[in-house]
């Protein structure tokens, strides 16, 4: 049995829990005969970190070796921090761009306004 108390986990504890799980999983696979890819364990690997990466100050990186090799490093917090700035610098510099696109758009789009003409002057109202 897994017990999962009200309370707050550290990492390690978290581990242990996961640990636990995993085992029950192992014990229980005589009863199933469902296998998985290694794209699926790829995925449940690279989902685990990224669920704990949101959760701590370091960064765990799973990076290809070579084909069917990985590997797990942990980055710690200052690198973790250079590598959210860098994001947030591209957003930064995505959403100006994008800025600058639009602004070009809205002038184009008021120049070409002003060098159509109306629909007064395409159909004048006659006489009724």
């Amino acid at each position: 049995m897994i017990k999962i108390e009200e309370k707050s986990y550290t990492a390690a504890e978290v581990g242990e829990v996961a640990r636990q799980v995993v085992e029950y999983i192992s014990q229980q696979s005589g009863h199933n005969p469902l296998t998985y890819s290694a794209s699926d364990v790829y995925w449940v690997v690279r989902d685990l970190l990224k669920y704990a990466n949101g959760r701590m100050l370091g960064e765990f990186v799973l990076t290809a070796k070579k084909k069917g090799e990985w590997q797990i490093h942990y980055r710690d917090q200052k690198s973790g921090i250079e590598r959210a700035k860098r994001q947030r610098q591209t957003e930064i510099d995505k959403t100006e761009e994008y800025l600058k696109q639009q602004k070009q758009i809205r002038k184009t789009r008021a120049e070409l306004s002003k060098s159509s003409p109306t629909l007064d002057k395409l159909f004048p109202s006659g006489p009724d």
